[in-house]
């Protein structure tokens, strides 16, 4: 953790592979959405970057910070979308809408594609946010 006080990216990635998946669990149980989940997440390790400085270890295990964070996060994004839920179609009800256009997008026929876009890894989603050059944003230049 010192490291990551001291805006080591690296020292991040370390601490964000040792508990991004005990966090996610967190944030699925609260949100019960992958995709809320994965935003708490995010959310998470953004807030743990910027908020570094103010980690004290004599008040209490990294863990314990990390994770009282991302339930925090968790809840927020529940209590946010939580009016939403309501007026939200089941997965059921959207598969039996017809695509716009007439394009068959139902996962079911073959060659079609499915109508739920590809979700990148959330590691890599967040390493531009703190300043790493990706493969992608290297080839777009600065």
């Amino acid at each position: 953790m010192a490291n990551v006080k001291a805006g080591s990216v690296d020292a991040l990635g370390v601490l964000y592979d040792r508990y991004c998946d005990r966090a996610y669990r967190i944030a699925r149980s609260v949100c019960r959405d992958d995709g809320h989940a994965q935003e708490a997440v995010r959310e998470t390790f953004i807030a743990i970057w910027t908020t570094r400085g103010t980690y004290q270890q004599q008040r209490g295990k990294v863990a314990a910070w990390v994770l009282t964070i991302a339930r925090h996060r968790a809840i927020d994004i529940a209590r946010r979308n939580q009016p939403h839920a309501v007026h939200r179609a089941s997965d059921q009800q959207l598969a039996t809408l017809p695509a716009p256009g007439g394009l068959s997008l139902s996962p079911s026929k073959p060659g079609a594609r499915s109508a739920r876009p590809a979700c990148p890894g959330l590691r890599t989603a967040l390493l531009p946010l703190f300043g790493v050059r990706t493969p992608m944003r290297a080839a777009a230049g600065p």
